[in-house]
């Protein structure tokens, strides 16, 4: 047998040459890789940074805004017929009819039906009365924006001084 000779000069060539090779193929693609997505994240760091830089000084804006939803919300939530109240309503009517020269002869309670929105029903009532037309225009235009929804659905006037009116009118309750 032959014995082999190694060269130092050799054997340091090819340990270099590996380690160039694994550096060049392996460490170098990893390294690029992990600098892509440290850049990555630095960039969407330095977005939030400005969009907060932007925001926070309306900050207190949005939480008034947001006091002020709530408020809406509870009015608005208010305006709602709770089941069994429509004696409430009723009597609401009447009250604030007088408020505005119109004379109730009957207010008549109809079936209720269920709402486009599947969340409500009508309530609708059958409203006879007597009254002048900008009387009528007055009190309907304050129905539609005080305490309850409502929407009219029919309105018929027929005669003259006072005219007879006959209202269908509906307010939502939620089911």
């Amino acid at each position: 047998m032959q014995k082999i000779r190694l060269d130092k000069h050799f054997f340091i060539f090819i340990i270099l040459s590996a380690a160039l090779i694994a550096e060049l193929f392996i460490f170098l693609p990893w390294g690029i890789g992990s600098i892509a997505k440290t850049g990555k994240a630095v960039k969407r760091l330095k977005q939030k940074i400005e969009t907060t830089k932007t925001e926070w000084p309306k900050r207190q804006d949005y939480l008034v805004k947001i006091d002020d939803l709530k408020k809406e919300i509870a009015k608005n939530k208010n305006k709602i017929i709770t089941s069994g109240h429509e004696s409430k309503l009723i009597s609401f009517i009447s009250k604030n009819s007088q408020k505005y020269n119109i004379r109730i002869k009957a207010i008549t309670p109809l079936d209720p039906y269920p709402a486009k929105n599947k969340k409500f029903n009508y309530i609708p009532f059958r409203i006879e009365a007597e009254g002048g037309f900008h009387d009528l225009g007055n009190f309907l235009a304050f129905l539609q924006k005080d305490n309850y929804f409502f929407e009219l659905k029919e309105l018929t006037l027929a005669g003259y001084r006072p005219n007879k009116i006959n209202i269908l009118l509906c307010g939502l309750e939620e089911r």
